[in-house]
């Protein structure tokens, strides 16, 4: 059950990330936000904000971690001010257990 709660409910966080993806007018790197997280997505701010469906690469430090994580992610949806939902794809098992540990602690 909690391996369940912790997949698709999200961690309220603000940290910044970078993203990188391909545009129709080449390769782009913009900054912005994580505002939440969870085991298998995030919600990010950005602008401009790539369209739903692009595929990304985030690169980002969990709070009180020096060590930068650096994710693959799917655009599943573009909202209002700047957000974009992200699906994680192609995690690592030790991203992965990044972010469970991560999302264990808020919870507790």
């Amino acid at each position: 059950m909690l391996q369940e709660r912790l997949r698709y409910q999200r961690v309220p966080v603000e940290v910044p990330v970078e993203c990188s993806y391909q545009s129709d007018a080449g390769p782009r790197k913009v900054r912005g936000k994580c505002v939440n997280l969870s085991t298998s997505g995030m919600r990010v701010q950005l602008q401009p904000s790539p369209p739903t469906g692009s595929v990304i690469h985030l690169r980002f430090c969990l709070p009180e971690d020096s060590e930068v994580l650096v994710l693959d992610a799917v655009v599943v949806g573009n909202y209002d001010m700047n957000h974009i939902g992200v699906r994680l794809i192609n995690l690592t098992r030790d991203d992965r257990w990044r972010l469970i540990n991560f999302s264990k602690s808020r919870f507790a």
